[in-house]
């Protein structure tokens, strides 16, 4: 573990340094960034999944826009994907002060979230509300387990039941549901989870 801890800022430096090297082979002689070749090589570190050259390339176009939700956005989907959820953070919340999240990066943002122990974040991000609206799948069991965290057992179970509610025939609705009911009602919670391994033996 200690070994751990101290290679990560090592790692960090290390990427940086890759990146500052990419950053000043791509910099363009003349003309105005970024030109036509820039948004070509972005192009192709995004096709090819180089997610540092992306990143880097990213990096100078939101200094030069930097009030783009998108171009945050993107970046901290790349340093979630990658492990660096801290960088990942940050770069969501500037996201969120220029504009809205993408529907697909609210997964990775409150898994970060998650990953810093941040849950008094996803739960006031996530409150009972939102969850009315078209969110993608996942967002309710993430908040429910923020919310068992946080010892609101009693909430969490709202929230698995609302998605047990929407979603009948899901059998992780169902599993994620039984989990919590054990808490309060293990008989009740023993027959849900027989229920969700009949629609899907994985839950066995």
């Amino acid at each position: 573990m200690g070994l751990m801890i101290k290679s990560m800022p090592l790692r960090r430096a290390i990427l940086i340094g890759v990146a500052l090297a990419f950053l000043i082979a791509i910099s363009p002689n003349r003309g105005d960034f970024p030109s036509t070749s820039d948004l070509v090589a972005l192009e192709r570190a995004r096709q090819e999944g180089d997610d540092l050259a992306e990143w880097a390339m990213l990096s100078r176009l939101v200094s030069r826009w930097p009030h783009s939700t998108r171009l945050w956005e993107r970046m901290a989907v790349l340093n979630q994907r990658n492990g660096m959820c801290e960088e990942a953070i940050r770069e969501f919340d500037m996201a969120n002060r220029y504009g809205d999240l993408a529907r697909e990066s609210l997964l990775p943002y409150m898994d970060c979230l998650m990953d810093t122990d941040q849950y008094s974040v996803v739960i006031d991000r996530f409150d009972s509300e939102s969850l009315n609206e078209d969110l993608p799948a996942g967002v309710d069991w993430i908040l429910a387990r923020a919310l068992l965290r946080d010892g609101q057992a009693e909430e969490a179970l709202k929230v698995v039941s609302h998605w047990v509610e929407l979603e009948p025939g899901n059998p992780q609705a169902r599993y994620a549901h039984s989990l919590i009911l054990a808490l309060s009602d293990p008989r009740s919670a023993l027959t849900e989870l027989r229920e969700s391994a009949d629609q899907d033996p994985r839950y066995n």
